[in-house]
């Protein structure tokens, strides 16, 4: 009995399945718009949870990667500041609730690789043997160094899957080979994978014991970020106590350089992902509130398909069908629509994840590992399943409305408010406005951020400047000085076009938050004193003296800098040191002292006052900065040029003078900018497309649910013109009815809006989450657009001929 009960609900499952397919079939238009709602909304929504899984929710490639963390050393005007490398050596006698290693951070070992086709630039890191046992990574070829390597110094480095692939033509033989680095030549003993390489940027890696010798025995310098395993039975919080712990008691032993310095640990995983969760969980939120909407606009469909069977419905109920039975009915239709829809936005989800990648431009860390794998792919199909059952509720609810007791023939549709639309309807438009209101003032807050950010002067010319990074002789200051002054730049001069050529440690955008500490140094002010360990900092920038009439950057006070104050002790300082650090930022003339965590503090003249630059973003406010004129052996050269043609005979020029030797891309000033907003520009496009997404179905919704009931209330609309009822008094009738759904929606809205606001504040730059002229430009645009929707069904009604509609009746 049971195995034929089983078959024959599998039977009647069948036929309620062909049944559904010939009812959608037999409805092409609601078929194709159910389709489409769902593709766009499961498309949508799939694509971004795979970037969401990729970053955020995938652990790292590690062994047992939640028990990582991430220890930095803090100052006060340095929040994320690396490690010195005599703290690090204490701290891994010190703490006993973790295990520690340690690298160098990025560009700090900025190498020309030599020997294998031309000159390359590459980064490397110097890292402790520790780090790659710690992290459980193991290599695609050869071995790792070793602590005995490491403790002998030995010339070894390991290489990138990346640099294998590309420089060594992914030859097995490679181990053993010679690694030539300049004047440097290492034995490489293995090749790391690409996906579990740590740190991501590194082509190669080399003992942390032949880091420079200076950096060993001073506190002065942090060269290092460290990564700790908690030992077995360690929280993270004991594991964090300890770390403070151990920075006061070296703060106490080290007054001199360690007064001000603390230090704190954080999850690994929130380092590497900390600055691009907001964003991100801010586009998954919008793309999840523009399913709900076209959940609300296929719930409509549905339930304008129900009334308009209504009869067919009360016919089955009066033939014995149960309720249950017709709303199954229902929920096997819209499955199958969600199912096949689902399937579709699949596609759409394979379409919008290159566009995505493209749009992000390696701004958002582990991207590369977003893909519709299997559990993306489930993710698709539960979200597929919940939208049938969402959008089905209002048709069971018209089916348990149905009364029977009232003529069959009759086909009145019941359950309307005065207004003529239903009052179920109206609620879920009123939804759809709040939802897509939410998302619409995201978007609004976001452009008028970005547009701020891009308003915002840098404090250079960045139009018609060309910048590459160029090694010049290799560990000599003295010899990179005069390559540069007596044979780079006037060759460069030569070029057609070229008007000026300086050279800089670094230009401005082109350092990254983590490298905020590389060329920070302690001062102090002559005649002021302060305690030990409490000198504040500022930015060190050397370079030659045209450097800012390369720029453009204006002097304020005092002079610029020539080459006769090349090794002098003359600095310029920029506007924001001076007010930060002397009255009335009055600083020319005055003196300051470098080297004051030395026995002797050297008495340095401040010779002039330049302008602010913006050296890391548009948004983060200018440093004090101190300005010298010297040429290192890695450097960026910068040219003022005219015309597009100049870029191709620099990179020449500086080949030829200076062989051997790699020289970055040629790229303008305008570039780095553009890439300093680019991750600012991803999450932009990103919710301001959910955002025309959302208010698109929005405006669909209210279309077709206005439409729909106006065409059921022309014999009103006769009768009303007929009584003397003018056309404005209908149009304007219509309208109204349409603001009685919409500002319920817009102040529910606002009010989803500004809960939210504390989050969407992270993503924004001096524009408030509050900020009532985006809540109003929002609500404008939403009433509009809601109005405009409105339009066609309204103007159907003003139109209205009484004569032939009463005469239909």
């Amino acid at each position: 009995m049971g195995r034929r009960h089983g078959g024959t609900l599998i039977i009647c499952f069948m036929q309620e399945f062909r049944q559904a397919i010939r009812s959608i079939i037999q409805a092409p238009a609601f078929a194709i718009t159910a389709l489409v709602t769902i593709a766009l909304g499961i498309g949508a929504n799939t694509a971004v949870y795979a970037l969401v899984r990729a970053v955020l929710l995938e652990p790292l490639p590690f062994r047992q990667p939640n028990a990582l963390v991430q220890v930095w050393e803090t100052h006060p005007q340095l929040h994320n500041l690396q490690v010195a490398v005599p703290d690090y050596l204490d701290w891994k006698k010190s703490l006993k609730g973790m295990d520690l290693a340690a690298y160098t951070f990025q560009a700090i070992d900025k190498a020309t690789l030599l020997g294998h086709g031309e000159a390359t630039a590459v980064q490397g890191t110097n890292a402790s043997a520790e780090l790659f046992p710690l992290l459980g990574i193991e290599p695609l070829l050869g071995r790792m160094y070793g602590p005995k390597e490491e403790q002998g110094k030995e010339a070894v480095v390991l290489i990138g899957e990346q640099l294998w692939r590309r420089k060594f033509s992914a030859r097995a033989d490679v181990i053993g080979q010679p690694f030539r680095l300049g004047n440097a030549s290492f034995t490489i003993t293995g090749v790391l994978r690409r996906e579990n390489a740590f740190p991501v940027w590194a082509d190669f890696w080399m003992p942390l014991s032949l880091v420079d010798p200076a950096l060993h025995s001073t506190r002065k310098y942090h060269p290092l970020e460290v990564i700790g395993r908690l030992k077995e039975g360690v929280s993270f919080s004991q594991a964090e106590m300890g770390v403070e712990q151990t920075a006061r008691q070296l703060s106490a032993d080290n007054p001199a350089t360690n007064d001000k310095i603390g230090a704190f640990a954080v999850p690994l995983m929130e380092t590497v992902t900390g600055e691009v969760r907001p964003a991100l969980l801010a586009a998954w939120m919008a793309v999840g509130l523009v399913l709900m909407i076209a959940c609300a606009n296929l719930a409509h469909l549905m339930l304008g398909r129900a009334l308009n069977r209504r009869r067919e419905i009360e016919i089955k109920l009066a033939l014995g069908a149960s309720r249950l039975a017709v709303c199954r009915a229902f929920l096997i239709e819209a499955t199958v629509l969600s199912l096949a829809g689902g399937l579709l936005g699949i596609v759409v989800a394979v379409l919008a994840l290159p566009l995505i990648r493209e749009l992000a431009q390696g701004q958002i860390p582990r991207f590369d590992g977003a893909a519709l794998n299997v559990r993306v792919l489930l993710f698709g199909l539960l979200a597929s399943l919940l939208t049938a059952s969402l959008f089905a509720l209002p048709s069971y609810l018209q089916v348990f409305r149905a009364e029977l007791n009232e003529n069959i023939s009759s086909g009145s549709a019941r359950g309307y408010s005065a207004s003529g639309y239903g009052l179920l309807s109206e609620a879920m438009l009123s939804a759809e406005v709040a939802l897509s209101l939410a998302v619409l003032l995201a978007a609004v807050m976001l452009v008028r951020s970005f547009a701020l950010t891009l308003q915002t002067e840098p404090g250079f010319e960045r139009k018609g400047v060309l910048a590459a990074h160029a090694h010049l002789v290799e560990g000599d200051w003295p010899k990179s000085y005069s390559l540069f002054r007596n044979r780079v730049a006037p060759e460069l001069e030569t070029v057609a076009g070229v008007q000026a050529v300086a050279a800089v440690n670094a230009i401005p955008m082109s350092l990254g938050k983590t490298e905020h500490s590389r060329y920070a140094t302690r001062f102090g002010i002559a005649g002021t004193s302060f305690a030990p360990g409490q000198f504040p900092t500022a930015q060190l920038r050397w370079s030659t003296s045209n450097y800012f009439r390369v720029l453009g950057v204006p002097l304020l006070r005092g002079r610029f800098l020539t080459e006769e104050d090349h090794n002098q002790p003359r600095y310029l300082v920029n506007e924001a040191f001076a007010r930060r650090f002397f009255p009335n930022g009055n600083a020319a003339g005055k003196k300051i002292l470098m080297d004051v965590v030395s026995a002797h503090p050297q008495p340095v003249e401040i010779v002039g006052v330049v302008g602010d630059v913006r050296e890391f973003e548009l948004t983060a406010a200018p440093e004090p900065t101190l300005y010298s004129v010297d040429v290192s052996p890695e450097m960026d050269v910068v040219v003022k040029a005219a015309g597009s043609n100049a870029a191709s005979s620099i990179a020449a020029i500086m080949r030829r003078v200076n062989p051997g030797e790699a020289i970055g891309p040629v790229r303008t000033l305008d570039s780095y900018v553009a890439d300093s907003v680019a991750r600012q520009r991803f999450i932009l496009v990103l919710i301001a497309s959910f955002a025309g997404l959302a208010v698109g179905l929005c405006a669909v919704g209210i279309y077709g649910v206005f439409s729909y009931a106006v065409s059921r209330r022309m014999r009103e609309f006769g009768i009303r013109s007929a009584i003397g009822a003018r056309r404005e008094n209908l149009l304007g009738q219509v309208l109204g009815e349409c603001l009685v759904v919409v500002i319920p929606g817009l102040l529910i809205g606002m009010a989803i809006s500004f809960g939210c606001s504390r989050f969407i504040q992270s993503l924004l730059f001096q524009v408030s989450a509050m900020d009532p002229g985006s809540y109003g430009l929002a609500a404008v645009l939403m009433v509009g657009l809601c109005l405009a929707a409105v339009g066609f069904p309204a103007f159907k009604a003003a139109r209205v001929d009484p004569a032939v509609v009463l005469r239909g009746e």
